[in-house]
């Protein structure tokens, strides 16, 4: 299965990679791995983190459950 770039319906290739393009890549792959970044004029960017939920800490439920049953 080709590697596609995301929302563009095309495939990428090693070509396109940011570190084959600088010499960096070590790799003699057919196919893009796991590590590819696209190659954009403005560098290399990090891949999306997931966004960070906060959640309440333990002790307030435990403080709910001990005022509702007093």
């Amino acid at each position: 299965m080709a590697a596609v770039a995301k929302g563009k319906g095309e495939p990428v290739s090693c070509e396109q990679c940011y570190f084959r393009q600088k010499m960096l890549c070590a790799l003699d792959l057919d196919r893009p791995c796991a590590s590819f970044r696209a190659n954009r004029p403005d560098g290399l960017s990090p891949p999306r983190q997931p966004v960070l939920l906060m959640r309440p800490p333990r002790w307030a439920n435990e403080r709910d459950r001990s005022d509702a049953a007093a």
